[in-house]
């Protein structure tokens, strides 16, 4: 799948020291079945294989680790080289669960009222994992369809600090 090759490229070029947020676990794992079919020269950990705290501590400590995760949007302070780049493999739209479903029903407009905010507080919350102090540097790589991008890439555009530098 192109959208993994693209990841994956950015991966390499950055030598790991990446965070992957996914919007769910399945969207983790078809990742994961990708990735364990090629070489990769850093360790790939993934949420759900040993307790969080440990997979956040050897990534802190292995510097060109990446660490693939579905919850990690916000809460997560890795300051310094572990953590130079962030991987968005997917717009955060909320979940099809009966509480967004409430909240859809009773909004005049859904996707203005319910989808779009919360998926920029979370692209702004995932973004958020790589400046924690003011010597952290890295970069941000945001995946889009081609529609997604018609349709969102300037509401994305107008919560991100710095010009975005859109790819084809």
């Amino acid at each position: 799948m192109k959208k993994w090759e693209v990841i994956g490229q950015a991966l390499r070029e950055n030598g790991g020291s990446s965070l992957i947020l996914f919007t769910s676990q399945e969207e983790m794992n078809r990742f994961r079945r990708w990735a364990e079919s090629s070489e990769w020269s850093f360790s790939i950990l993934y949420e759900g294989d040993r307790e969080i705290s440990e997979l956040v501590k050897q990534f802190q400590k292995e510097t060109d680790t990446v660490l693939c995760s579905y919850h990690l949007w916000e809460g997560l302070d890795v300051p310094g080289e572990a953590l130079t780049q962030v991987v968005i493999a997917s717009l955060p739209f909320p979940p099809k669960d009966p509480v967004f479903e409430a909240k859809r029903k009773h909004a005049s407009d859904p996707e203005v009222e319910v989808d779009l905010p919360y998926m920029l507080l979370r692209f702004r919350q995932g973004i958020g994992r790589l400046i924690r102090s003011h010597h952290d540097h890295g970069n941000v790589h945001l995946w889009m369809s081609t529609n997604e991008k018609k349709a969102y890439s300037e509401s994305v555009a107008e919560v991100v600090p710095i010009p975005i530098d859109w790819k084809e």
